[in-house]
């Protein structure tokens, strides 16, 4: 019988084991639980410096370096001014928001995507560059606000990748890393396998289009004449990432998520500085994730170090132009003032352990980003689409199975 030990475990003792050996690594550990790239908060100016700055920069941050300066400097000297004003604008529209504790909801857009087929679209900083000579000739606080946003969901992944994050986790590309993570497993759980014989040569060839999957493998396959030691090492290494990689296409099982009959789950949840509120929150959530076979229900309770540590707590945003977010590690829902009603549905999907259904990949050789979106699904299109669908559902069912009569 053979123990497979979790993947952060194994990344914890390999650290510190490269540490007392003096031959730490500048490669990132794999990512943690939480469900999409840190959101960049505050000004955006020193996050563009930190990327610039970063070694695992690409010659597409390095060519466009003084642009992306330039945007980060004079968008922040004009959010700040925007700010209190927006807040203000969106109040004064009758009917158009709704009060939510200390702070207030957009109602949801009159566009709704009904759709539900996958659509591809490109991000780069061209595009972006493109916007900021527009607000600048402009001038209107709605062309600044956009290009907020775009600036913000773009540097959220650049931060990433500035610190090694692989952008290969595609839409289709689900088996191709259970398959690896699988051979990877058969040769960490033999005791000084140092050999990845069994993974084939289109597998080797995509992985290696990231920057930290080619220097495991050149580490694995000894091409820097490394020690058996130190290839046993990176072997755990490449396990674990290859055990994170295939985690972000499966839900997460959470603790406070209890099914409590076949048709019914129960989830806990302190709602935080939204007491007043809660009953608003619930309504909203409930209304999305109910059809005629299953519904999930909202349960408040604080939560403390003695009674449900896990909960996740609702938070809020200093300011409103943050994006809302879920943290697994952290166990928190981060809302901002401004939200949709339907971004609150898309984000307590997170808190039940689903994965946004959108897949963002990065082409170094054209500088771009391409995601894969349904925008008629709840957890892919977030801002348009509301539909859970039945995988949803099918993966809910599966990771929280009925008690046997």
């Amino acid at each position: 019988m053979s123990l497979r030990i979790s993947s952060s475990s194994v990344l914890y003792a390999l650290s510190l084991l490269l540490t007392a050996c003096g031959g730490a690594s500048d490669r990132p550990l794999p990512g943690g639980e939480d469900p999409h790239p840190k959101p960049i908060e505050g000004a955006v100016s020193p996050v563009i410096e930190s990327i610039l700055s970063s070694p695992f920069k690409s010659e597409c941050d390095v060519a466009r370096a003084e642009q992306m300066t330039a945007i980060g400097r004079d968008l922040d000297q004009r959010m700040t001014q925007i700010d209190e004003a927006r807040a203000a604008e969106h109040r004064g529209e009758p009917g158009a928001t709704r009060e939510f504790g200390p702070t207030y909801l957009l109602k949801d857009p009159e566009f709704e995507a009904d759709l539900d087929e996958w659509t591809k679209r490109k991000r780069s900083w061209t595009s972006i560059i493109a916007d900021y000579e527009l607000a600048k000739r402009d001038g209107k606080m709605k062309q600044w606000m956009l290009l907020d946003a775009r600036v913000r969901g773009i540097l959220s992944d650049d931060q990433s990748r500035a610190e090694g994050y692989p952008y290969l986790y595609g839409r289709g590309e689900k088996e191709r890393f259970v398959r690896i993570a699988s051979q990877a497993a058969v040769c960490a759980d033999r005791d000084g396998c140092v050999s990845l014989s069994a993974m084939s040569a289109e597998d080797r060839q995509y992985l290696r289009k990231a920057s930290i999957f080619r220097e495991l493998l050149d580490c694995i396959d000894s091409k820097g004449g490394e020690s058996m030691k130190f290839r046993r090492e990176c072997v755990l290494e490449f396990d674990a990432w290859m055990d994170s990689a295939q985690r972000r296409y499966v839900v997460r099982v959470e603790p406070t998520v209890k099914r409590v009959s076949a048709s019914e789950f129960r989830v806990k949840l302190d709602p935080g500085v939204f007491s007043d509120a809660k009953e608003v929150f619930k309504e909203i959530v409930e209304k999305s994730w109910q059809n005629d076979k299953y519904r999930v229900v909202v349960d408040f309770e604080p939560r403390n170090r003695l009674q449900n540590p896990l909960n996740f707590i609702l938070k809020l945003h200093a300011s409103s132009g943050e994006r809302s977010y879920v943290s697994a590690s952290e166990r928190e829902m981060m809302l901002t003032a401004g939200d949709e009603e339907i971004v609150l549905a898309h984000e307590f999907g997170h808190v039940l352990g689903i994965r946004d259904r959108y897949y963002t990949t990065w082409d170094d050789a054209g500088c771009e980003y391409a995601n894969e979106v349904n925008y008629g699904w709840l957890m892919s299109g977030s801002g348009y689409g509301s539909k859970v669908m039945p995988l949803d559902w099918q993966e809910l069912d599966q990771a929280y199975p009925a008690a046997a009569n």
